[in-house]
């Protein structure tokens, strides 16, 4: 029987057909019209369905060489507008103004604040919403330090002998944010090599190394450990934090066991994003201790995004709007009545199949968020279902890989997500160390259920076809507390190379361990929780918002989804059950003194955190 969300489809693609063949005979398409007007997300759907999906988008304006402008005339660009010729000034005011894009920005009031406490060598917190220009005032501080000297050198592994400053973040989509914005600045594009993240700072580096297991006995083993410590520490004089919020404390720790005395540190972060999954964060001590500068103008052309202009509604309890341009949709579904998880499930799988077949969605690209991981409409159960199709049309041998009590299965080419970092499986070989049972290989679904016939020849998914149901099974999730304490050590059935995305040499790092398979270790990359998708960013980002995750969906994890994506935000549910959660906040207090207040009354907090000892405030 066919679903309903199936036959809608059928009647949209008959009916869109029927309209584009009617139009077609009265007129042909002004080519310059289509341009003018923008295809929302329900309009370029519904010409994909009737495929009439011709639209070519108009080629994007080249940017304009500036760097490359200056160093052939070796003269200041001219400024339209009378500002400045300068690419970087102060006014007579002392106001920092840059003067390298399509437009002059000038530092405000709180933005030139951060830059004289920089200038002076104290340390402290920069925070703010979505588009309040925290990445610009880095760079004023950049500017302002760079213009006065303030650098000695420090031997850094990746790029040598240079100037004792780093930026630094706990993502490499962070450290590329961070990149791109010193690069807009022919003067300081220099400090866009000293972005990196915390991980590469330390000088982290596989090593051997004994240690006492469980039954007090000396044995070898081999992990990541870092090469600056406090015997070895790092000659820095000045330290920004980007995404400060994503640095928990026991990587906080290593960083602050190898940092000098006298470093400068400063923080960033926006306070408005939920807390991390792992717990409290860095920035969270440091609002506590640390002098704040907290960033709330809003810079025009930022609103101008409905990605920024929406993360505000958020912020100040509004509904979200939808864009005319397809940059930000709000798919609520024309059924009135509540859906179960189950179906509404099924219909999201054939519908990101849909999309990605016909260019709306790309799975190696953009990303699924679910506030949930367990159930029909979690990352798991999402993520099977899309692993699925993905493996079958590019028909891949999926192999069972065994793990303690975890088992998946897994195929080449898989986008997995191992320890917080995206990658892909690139090799999958039998574990010469396991010894338990034997493990299957062939054309599965990815929790298991063979698929033989027709659908495993032609590689493709019928969504009707496929026992969706067992796709869709709540499995519960083992932790690393739920098997053996030798969990850690005892073998894998397969070794899993793994090039991971961040990792620009491309050099496949082996899983072959039961505890690297935990569910709190490793995942399919398709579909992540909000949580775990902090500190990332994709073009194109759409999230689940199924009836039964209002009571855990509230402003602050709306916020963070929504300012995941870089381009295109998608949200499927319905408006009054996203109301509902712009509406409850997860943190108690309006202001940032009452958030401040309300972190320390909060049970666990420490106030043994290492923060003040080598970090000057005064």
């Amino acid at each position: 029987m066919t679903s309903p969300f199936l036959a809608r489809l059928a009647s949209i693609k008959s009916a869109t057909t029927a309209q584009a063949q009617a139009q077609a005979q009265a007129q042909a398409p002004d080519p310059i019209k289509e341009e003018s007007k923008p295809l929302t997300f329900a309009e370029r759907l519904a010409a994909i369905k009737g495929q009439q999906a011709t639209r070519v988008p108009a080629p994007k304006p080249e940017p304009k060489p500036l760097a490359a402008a200056v160093a052939a005339s070796n003269q200041p660009p001219s400024s339209e507008n009378g500002i400045g010729q300068e690419l970087v000034y102060r006014e007579a005011a002392g106001t920092i103004v840059f003067n390298t894009g399509d437009y002059p920005i000038r530092l405000n009031d709180k933005q030139m604040l951060a830059v004289d406490l920089a200038s002076e060598g104290k340390s402290f917190v920069l925070t703010g919403a979505a588009g309040t220009g925290k990445t610009t005032a880095q760079a004023g501080v950049v500017w302002a330090l760079h213009n006065s000297g303030a650098f000695r050198t420090h031997d850094f592994k990746y790029i040598g002998e240079a100037p004792s400053i780093a930026a630094v973040a706990f993502t490499k989509v962070a450290v590329r944010n961070m990149q791109r914005a010193l690069r807009r600045n022919p003067l300081i594009e220099q400090y866009a090599n000293h972005c990196m993240t915390v991980h590469s700072l330390l000088e982290f580096e596989p090593v051997d190394y004994e240690d006492f297991n469980d039954e007090g006995e000396l044995v070898q083993k081999w992990g990541f450990k870092p090469q600056r410590t406090a015997s070895n520490p790092l000659k820095l004089t000045h330290l920004i934090i980007e995404e400060a919020s994503m640095v928990d404390l026991g990587l906080w720790r290593q960083l602050f066991d190898a940092l000098p005395q006298d470093v400068q540190i400063i923080f960033l972060g926006d306070i408005n994003q939920i807390r991390p999954v792992f717990g409290d964060s860095i920035l969270i001590y440091a609002l506590t201790k640390l002098p704040i500068i907290e960033l709330t103008e809003v810079y025009r052309q930022a609103l101008e995004s409905p990605i920024i202009s929406n993360a505000h509604n958020i912020l100040n309890g509004k509904s979200l709007v939808g864009s005319g341009d397809g940059k930000f949709n709000i798919v609520e579904g024309r059924l009135q009545v509540k859906v179960g998880q189950e179906q509404m499930a099924k219909a999201m799988l054939a519908n990101f199949k849909f999309m990605a077949e016909n260019g709306v969605y790309d799975p190696e690209t953009d990303m699924i968020l679910s506030p949930w991981n367990k159930q029909p409409m979690g990352t798991k159960a999402i993520n099977e279902g899309i692993a699925t199709w993905l493996g079958l049309e590019r028909k891949a041998e999926v192999v069972q890989v065994k793990a303690g009590r975890n088992q998946w299965w897994l195929a080449v080419g898989d986008k997995v997500l191992v320890d917080k970092r995206l990658g892909h499986i690139t090799a999958i070989e039998e574990n010469p160390r396991y010894t338990g049972g034997a493990t299957a290989r062939g054309v599965f679904t990815r929790c298991g259920m063979p698929i033989i016939g027709a659908q495993a020849e032609k590689g493709a998914l019928n969504v009707e076809d496929l026992d969706l149901d067992s796709l869709l099974e709540d499995y519960s999730d083992f932790t690393l507390g739920d098997v053996e304490e030798d969990a850690n050590s005892r073998a894998s059935s397969h070794r899993v190379s793994v090039v991971f995305v961040d990792d620009d040499t491309a050099t496949p790092e082996t899983i072959d361990t039961a505890g690297s398979f935990a569910d709190d270790k490793f995942q399919f990359g398709y579909c992540l929780t909000v949580h775990k998708a902090q500190g990332s960013e994709w073009p194109r980002v759409f999230m689940l918002f199924h009836w039964d995750h209002a009571s855990t969906v509230n402003r602050n994890l709306l916020y963070t989804a929504v300012t995941r994506a870089a381009e295109e935000f998608t949200i499927f549910g319905k408006q009054a059950s996203i109301d509902a959660a712009i509406a409850r906040a997860a943190y108690r207090g309006k202001t940032l003194a009452d958030k401040i207040a309300y972190f320390k009354a909060t049970p666990g907090f420490q106030d043994d955190v290492p923060l003040l000892s080598k970090i000057i405030t005064d």
